[in-house]
């Protein structure tokens, strides 16, 4: 069986290091890997602990892309997938990251779905109707966006007077029928139905 001849750190990733078998490179292994699989100089290795650890080695590096992928915003599950997918990652190393990350805590779809919300809300507040459609788009299941969007229903002209606030400024010295055409166009675009933005333009109207 083949030997552990060295143990060499990596060096552009220091907590990665190269694994040598009997005088040659063999793999890489983070600093997890190499502890939890007990790597040490003068260990044999036989065929299946080899193919094992250069499956280990596969998901170390693609888990390094998929920790910089998550550092730019939360993803939802279908959006790793399809980077994992566009990555060519294998079945196999696929199942070891998701266990990964829901291990860390790291790929939640309802979480993720609260937090979309929140932010847009916060930020680019939309309609349910835009919401939903978002949502579903990145790959959330229909009962957790309806679960997350039932405190969203009872705000919504709240929220799309939040929406109006610039729009209205540009508006505002119109004549009421272009200024309702173009306000409930623009409401009616962000997802809000059209009840609430008939509620929204009257509202803005009379405070001219």
């Amino acid at each position: 069986m083949p030997q552990i001849t060295a143990i060499e750190p990596q060096k552009r990733k220091k907590d990665r290091f190269n694994i040598f078998l009997d005088g040659e490179f063999a793999f890489g292994l983070d600093a997890e890997a190499l502890v939890r699989n007990e790597i040490r100089i003068g260990r044999q290795l036989d065929e299946e602990e080899v193919e094992k650890l250069v499956l280990e080695n596969e998901v170390g590096k693609v888990m390094e892309k998929v920790w910089r992928f998550l550092a730019v915003r939360s993803r939802s599950r279908r959006e790793i997938e399809y980077y994992l997918k566009k990555k060519e990652a294998g079945q196999a190393v696929c199942k070891i990251i998701f266990e990964k990350l829901e291990r860390y805590g790291a790929v939640n779809d309802f979480e993720f779905a609260k937090m979309w919300v929140d932010s847009r809300n916060r930020f680019r507040p939309r309609g349910s109707f835009l919401l939903r459609a978002e949502l579903n788009q990145k790959g959330i299941r229909k009962d957790i966006i309806t679960a997350v969007l039932e405190k969203n229903e009872k705000h919504q002209f709240e929220l799309a007077q939040k929406a109006a606030e610039k729009k209205f400024k540009t508006l505002k010295n119109l004549e009421y029928r272009p200024f309702f055409q173009k306000m409930s166009s623009y409401l009616l675009r962000r997802g809000f139905d059209f009840g609430t933005a008939k509620r929204v333009v009257d509202s803005l109207w009379e405070k001219r």
